[in-house]
């Protein structure tokens, strides 16, 4: 499995996180918190995209791929908690996201089945 400091060893342009745990919100991570608040769970704030592979490529490669980016980008490794009563942010070293895998092949270019 990948790590943060494994990537880091890879790219000097950036510094490894020295400490990983509970971390105070940022405030526009506060922000986002106490809206949430507000409508628990609401997916309004989250954000989809869609990524095109062009060529041929396989599922050890995506899972791969995506493994690389969550070590270089602890924002893809971060959840949010509650400590001494407050959101704080939790930064993990590592992590291991399974990659799912849908068969649209029954579908047509515009999405509708064949």
């Amino acid at each position: 499995m990948l790590t943060a400091a494994r990537v880091q060893e890879q790219s000097s342009e950036s510094s490894p996180r020295k400490q990983f745990g509970p971390t105070p919100l940022s405030y526009a991570q506060e922000q986002l918190w106490f809206l949430d608040q507000l409508t628990p769970g609401s997916p309004v704030y989250n954000m989809g995209d869609i990524v095109d592979f062009y060529g041929s490529t396989t599922r050890k490669r995506c899972a791969k791929r995506l493994m690389i980016w969550c070590a270089a980008h602890e924002i893809l490794r971060t959840s949010f908690s509650h400590s001494g009563g407050q959101p704080v942010q939790v930064i993990s070293p590592e992590m291991d996201l399974p990659l799912a895998e849908l068969d649209l092949s029954s579908l047509s270019e515009k999405g509708t089945r064949t």
